[in-house]
């Protein structure tokens, strides 16, 4: 099995910057004030109960990303570890000896 351990690091960077995106965005505020302006009225209603679930998605989803980043993270090291024992373990004197 062949792994490119720097794109797979490069990955779980990139995913764990997405997570903290998705953790930062603030939608649920907007949906608050925008059921304050309608206040009294049917859309209004639906707002105010929908900004509570959509900060819970937020963060749910922004906690799956972290767990995704964390888990490429610890995959590239393994594979980075897998790799140097294995190139160890098949290494050939430099006199192309009997090992």
């Amino acid at each position: 099995m062949s792994v490119d351990v720097d794109a797979l690091r490069a990955f779980g960077a990139s995913a764990s910057e997405e997570s903290t995106a998705v953790g930062a965005i603030e939608s649920a505020a907007r949906l608050s004030a925008a059921a304050e302006a309608l206040a009294g009225s049917a859309v209004g209603a639906a707002l105010a109960r929908a900004a509570g679930p959509l900060r819970e998605a937020h963060r749910a989803f922004a906690g799956e990303l972290s767990s995704l980043a964390h888990a490429a993270s610890s995959n590239a090291d393994a594979y980075a570890r897998a790799e140097q024992a294995i190139a160890g373990a098949v290494s050939w004197p430099a006199d192309g000896g009997a090992q």
